[in-house]
């Protein structure tokens, strides 16, 4: 663990062929800066810091994105540009709104937007089709109305945590029928 502070200095965009960022378990404050222009990084990781603010434009080469344990807010809904995704981790923030998009990223495996503020989840009908999606931690939103029941069309799901949110209603029937066979095949 390091203890840097202050901000994370705007110049880092400047090294365009760095590949990995990891700066996590410090003490950052202060907004993400653009890091668009670094289109060859692949992992970035700034969970553990007290960053605040909205996501900004992000490159869409990134596999791996931990924004996790931080301050941040706003919506994430142009997260769907990140089509080489494959783990996703914004837990504890204060995310909001919808959460879409994101579950049917062709590449991603690991989705982890636990203890926010999002109030809808956003299910595409086919979205099991175009996604390899085995992980799914949605605990501890403020998730409402019933259980979507397009989550049984992604077949690779094998974790789902819905657990301390608002949905109401029965458990939809077709889930019932994935218990007979394993949710993955």
């Amino acid at each position: 663990y390091n203890k840097l502070t202050d901000s994370i200095p705007s110049w880092i965009s400047s090294f365009r062929s760095m590949a990995a960022l990891r700066l996590s378990n410090n003490g950052f404050s202060g907004g993400i800066p653009s890091l668009a222009g670094l289109w060859q990084l692949y992992a970035l990781d700034l969970s553990n810091n007290e960053l605040f603010g909205s996501l900004p434009q992000l490159p869409t080469s990134l596999r791996s994105l931990s924004l996790a344990h931080n301050v941040l807010s706003g919506q994430i809904h142009l997260l769907w540009r990140l089509r080489r995704l494959r783990t996703l981790d914004l837990s504890d923030n204060r995310f909001a709104g919808s959460i879409r998009g994101v579950i049917s990223l062709p590449d991603v495996n690991a989705v982890n937007l636990s203890s926010n503020w999002f109030t809808e989840l956003e299910v595409p009908r086919f979205a099991g089709r175009a996604t390899a999606l085995e992980v799914l931690e949605l605990q501890a939103n403020r998730l409402q109305g019933s259980l979507p029941v397009n989550l049984v069309t992604v077949q690779n799901l094998t974790v789902i945590n819905l657990s301390h949110n608002q949905f109401s209603g029965p458990i939809p029937r077709v889930f019932g029928l994935r218990l007979g066979s394993p949710w993955k095949r």
